[in-house]
């Protein structure tokens, strides 16, 4: 999950970097952005493996 949002953001930096300086905020933003939502996906994801874990200990 980690790699992917890597190469995307990689993806990003280069295709839109190159254009102009102003630019430059855009892709930074969009980068942080696509960064904080793998966060919160894995954070999510670890959550619910946590829920697992606990309903089968009760189980």
């Amino acid at each position: 999950m980690k790699i992917l949002a890597k190469e995307r953001f990689r993806g990003e930096s280069s295709g839109d970097g190159a254009t102009a300086e102003g630019h430059g905020s855009g892709v930074c933003q969009s980068g942080v952005e696509a960064m904080l939502q793998t966060h919160i996906i894995e954070f999510l994801m670890m959550r619910a493996q946590l829920a697992y874990v606990f309903t089968l200990k009760e189980a």
